[in-house]
């Protein structure tokens, strides 16, 4: 039901409130906070759908770790495409195995 499902999200959007409010140390003034908030909507979106209550944890601390996934991925993927412009594919890969200290495969 696509009422219930908005319900449910518009019930759970303080969660996202509350994640980019324990995140704001940590996130980087220059970065739009629409962006952010969008972002951490998102990764609502996807702990409502991916969420099993059989797996004993409670669905807030859930959500949680889904939004601040969320909010951060995209920096991330904004660093591996940076690195991709500098180095290449093949760099790029070897930069972050470098890092990791470990193999690519």
């Amino acid at each position: 039901d696509p009422a219930a499902y908005t319900a449910l999200v518009e019930g759970c959007l303080p969660l996202v409130t509350r994640a980019l409010r324990r995140l704001s140390i940590q996130v980087q003034s220059r970065v739009d906070p629409r962006e952010l908030i969008g972002s951490g909507v998102q990764g609502l979106h996807q702990a409502i759908r991916r969420y099993a209550p059989d797996r004993g944890v409670p669905f807030e601390r859930f959500a949680e770790t889904r939004i601040r996934g969320a909010i951060h991925l995209p920096r991330s993927r904004r660093g591996l495409a940076a690195l991709l412009l500098i180095f290449g594919a093949f760099g790029a890969v070897s930069v972050i195995s470098t890092a990791n200290k470990r193999t690519a495969k």
